[in-house]
């Protein structure tokens, strides 16, 4: 990867200390057992995360005592604060194999006011050195710091090559796993401009330089979302809205690209593009308000793809034609039930228009017009199966059975051979605390800790309702008011989708539940 180390702030409460005790603080770390000697990473874990020793904090935050070196001062402190830093360093000393030892000095929010620190920080430098003539302070990098460990002659270092640094815990009660799930909408939402954006860096390829500032926006914002308090999703609710609002402009400025990119192609009358950005809620004010509009696919990538496209509008007789100008078979699909409980939703839509775009060239664009003919009264929502028998869908490559007292799937079928299966939802009951000590941890975005191991089932009972048709085949399950799921195969094609959705959680005495599957 072309990196000479890796510096950890945080590795598991036990590791640390147990690597500490044991002088392994750095290893030569081979992520892939695989690839060998050429995956290894020399790897170094820091004594102290990366925040200055205790009695160093020299912000405005912090209460530490700066470095008083007048002695006419009443409050000089030279010769106590050399000894404490020179204590420390002796401490860091004895969990490593050399005699160079990183001290970071700083943390989280520090150098608020960074005079305060290079101030403090020369003073310290200049009096160790000149006190503590067994030490050599200077100021140094990571860089420096991987390099005076090469240039050590005699020294070996340990090998890690049967696992990683995960899970991470710091106390007993503390593991960082929550987070794996926080605020999993903003993650979705990430994803997908992270995936438009590397669309968009291909189509402005050809436009010139006319369109980089539009194409760097959206860059700009999917990159600040990699930050460690946002795709994880540990931040604050104001500030998750805040990243979505930056996503949302950066998306909105990358359609003036694609449109740039179309006329280019198709000429100035091609109409200006505009995204479906709800769709995961199945709202498209474009798709819902107008009788024609053009459904435009691009795809990035370097094979061609046949995709199912599935566009929210309501029950009308349509007329779908493909990029050669042929009729485009399609079907209507009702949305499952939950979607119109949705808080904020402002859709008319009540089904989903879906056909298949076949075999779409490798850095290919077509595009496929929608009429609506007539709107149409709508039929009455599929019933709900009632009966105890057994349920299957089968698309010509794949079947799927459901079991028809349970509601859960049982078992899936390919090329006669048949597989259990079963798949359900739960939840676990998040563990209440004030984060006082390590037993009164609570369950949050950061740490996940269920106040029992065995999750709970959400429901015993799973209502079914059943769709066959000839594009797709779908079984909508509803597991309660609050959590359904669509279980879907389209026609001839070897995957199962499992689109599942959940909330608002409901959260009665104020207890946390942590839905799995």
């Amino acid at each position: 990867m072309g990196f000479d180390g890796l510096v950890l702030g945080r590795i598991d409460y036990e590791d640390i200390a147990l690597r500490r005790s044991q002088k392994t603080m750095e290893v030569v770390w081979r992520p892939d057992i695989n690839m060998g000697q050429s995956g290894e990473l020399f790897t170094s874990v820091l004594y102290n995360l990366y925040v200055a020793p205790e009695g160093f904090c020299f912000d405005a935050f912090c209460n530490d005592d700066p470095i008083l070196d007048n002695p006419k001062l009443h409050g000089y402190n030279v010769d106590a604060k050399v000894e404490n830093f020179a204590n420390h360093v002796q401490r860091y000393a004895s969990a490593y194999k050399t005699n160079n030892i990183m001290m970071t000095m700083g943390g989280d929010f520090s150098y608020s006011v960074a005079s305060s620190w290079f101030r403090n920080m020369d003073k310290l430098i200049k009096h160790v050195n000149k006190l503590k003539p067994e030490l050599n302070v200077l100021y140094s990098t990571p860089d420096c710091y991987l390099s005076a460990l090469q240039n050590t002659d005699n020294v070996t270092w340990p090998l890690k090559d049967t696992d990683d640094f995960f899970p991470y815990a710091h106390d007993e009660h503390s593991y960082w796993t929550g987070y794996f799930t926080s605020r999993s909408n903003l993650k979705y939402m990430i994803c997908k401009a992270n995936n438009l954006l590397q669309a968009v860096k291909q189509i402005s390829s050809i436009l010139g330089d006319g369109v980089n500032g539009s194409v760097q926006k959206l860059a700009i914002v999917v990159a600040q979302s990699q930050h460690h308090d946002s795709i994880t999703g540990t931040e604050k609710q104001h500030v998750s809205d805040d990243y979505a609002l930056y996503l949302d402009e950066g998306i909105d400025e990358s359609q003036k690209v694609l449109t740039a990119a179309y006329r280019k192609w198709f000429g100035n009358d091609f109409p200006e593009q505009r995204y479906c950005k709800l769709l995961n809620i199945s709202e498209c004010d474009v798709s819902e308000n107008n009788s024609k509009f053009v459904i435009t696919l691009y795809n990035p990538l370097s094979h061609a793809v046949t995709t199912p496209v599935r566009i929210p509008v309501k029950y009308a007789d349509y007329k779908v034609t493909g990029p050669n100008g042929s009729n485009v078979q399609y079907e209507l699909v009702f949305l499952p039930g939950q979607i119109f409980r949705l808080g904020g939703r402002g859709s008319n839509a009540t089904h989903e228009l879906v056909f298949i775009a076949s075999e779409v060239s490798p850095l290919g664009l077509v595009n496929y017009h929608v009429e609506r003919i007539k709107e149409l009264e709508a039929p009455p929502r599929p019933a709900v199966h009632n009966s105890t028998e057994d349920v299957m869908i089968d698309n010509g490559k794949l079947k799927i059975g459901f079991n028809g007292t349970s509601g859960l799937v049982q078992w899936i079928e390919k090329n006669g051979t048949r597989y259990p299966l079963q798949q359900n939802f739960f939840y676990y009951e998040s563990m209440k605390g004030y984060n006082f000590n390590a037993d009164n941890r609570a369950s949050g975005a950061y740490i996940f800790r269920p106040t029992k191991n065995q999750p709970t089932v959400i429901s015993e009972k799973i209502n079914l309702t059943i769709y066959r048709g000839k594009n797709v085949h779908e079984v909508h399950q509803s597991f309660s008011s609050w959590l359904s799921q669509v279980v879907r195969i389209y026609d001839q094609q070897e995957l199962i989708e499992f689109e599942w959705l959940v909330g608002p959680i409901p959260i009665m005495e104020w207890v946390g539940k942590e839905v799995i599957t």
